[in-house]
């Protein structure tokens, strides 16, 4: 996966939430798989490796450097699953 998603819209507040809910559930969905297909421990080292591409800036965000937005995506990877 070495292409950059690119992505334009213009959506109201309710949409970005509702878009940002399904792709939180869809994170929540790889990872309950990962764990019944690969078992628990595969599924906790995917969900840490992927908030530590989050905070090392190997996944980029478009996030414009805001110290808080940052926090937030962090956050919400951080609590989607209980690892």
């Amino acid at each position: 996966m070495s292409e950059k998603f690119q992505f334009s819209a213009d959506l109201t507040i309710e949409q970005t939430r509702a878009a940002m809910m399904t792709f939180l559930t869809c994170y929540q969905q790889a990872v309950i798989n990962i764990s019944k297909t690969q078992g628990p421990s595969a599924a906790a080292d995917f969900h840490r490796s992927i908030i530590a591409a989050v905070k090392n800036a190997d996944i980029s965000m478009p996030l414009d450097d805001e110290a808080k937005t940052f926090q937030f995506v962090v956050t919400m990877l951080e609590n989607i699953v209980s690892t």
